[in-house]
Parts: structure tokens; sequence; C-alpha cells
């Protein structure tokens, strides 16, 4: 209806001590984040990304971009070089906490195919993609990847 892009984020009023100040300040926080993680059209709510929010200064725009781009960037590079999901792949591999078979079962695809594909995503992550440090980083920006594109989703 409004013919241009529109960016809500909605947090709950809650009948009690805490000032609706402090609603709209979080509120407003999520708003920058998730521009800072490319979304200009959409909407969710402080619940969905307060955690996000503590973990990054959603006024470091180009910090929370730099960091998706070291973490994720590979795979979104060679996805749209060569027509490939890795991403989406390696998405639902953290969705399914790492398990092969749950994470072959939703795409329809054969265990050694998602094997293949775990193999390739690993060399171009790196060969400690899987150590606890990196993994906590890549499980972080998946989830913002995906973030994202749920809430761009109409």
């Amino acid at each position: 209806m409004l013919d241009a892009p529109a960016l809500v984020c909605a947090a709950p009023v809650r009948p009690s001590a805490e000032p609706l100040a402090a609603s709209v300040t979080v509120a407003s926080r999520c708003c920058r984040l998730l521009r800072g993680i490319g979304v200009r059209d959409g909407g969710a709510t402080t619940e969905r990304l307060a955690l996000y929010t503590i973990l990054f200064d959603p006024d470091r725009e180009q910090d929370l971009d730099a960091f998706l781009g070291h973490s994720l960037g590979r795979l979104v590079t060679h996805d749209a070089e060569r027509g490939t999901d890795l991403l989406d792949t390696f998405t639902a591999y953290s969705a399914n906490s790492r398990n092969v078979t749950a994470t072959a079962r939703a795409p329809h695809i054969h265990t050694n195919t998602l094997l293949k594909r775990i193999e390739r995503i690993g060399g171009l992550l790196g060969p400690d993609w899987q150590q606890p440090d990196n993994a906590l980083r890549l499980e972080l920006a998946v989830h913002l990847h995906e973030l994202a594109r749920q809430i761009e989703q109409p």
C-alpha cells in the first residue's frame, strides 16, 4: 500500500513498571540490526531479535556486514557463480543439529550427495570450520542470514 519498503519491529508493551521508552529503544535497535543484515522491507518482533542486538552493535552496520561476509561470503559467492545451493545445504545442516540423516531427509537427497556437499562446504570454509569457536561464528551467521531471508519473504 505504501509503494515503498517499510521496516517494522514490534515490541510488547507490558503493563508494568518497565517504561515504554525501553521497549521503543529495543525496537529501534532491532530495526537497525535488520538494516545491517540487509533487510529493507518486512517485520519482526523484538523477542525474535533482541539477542542479536546484544551480540552485535546495530550502529556498526559495516562490522556486521563484514562479519557475515567473512563467515559466509565464500558460500554465497560459490552459489552465485555456480548456481549451487551450498548455503541452503549448510543452513539445513545447521538447523538439523549437524545430523546428516535428518538433513538429507529434509530436501529428499541421498546421504552420499549431502556428504559431498558438506565436504565442499568444508573446503570453502576452511579445515577448522567445525572447531567450536568457528562453529559458533558460523551458526550465528547462518541464523542471521536465515532470519533476514524469512523476514524479507512476503
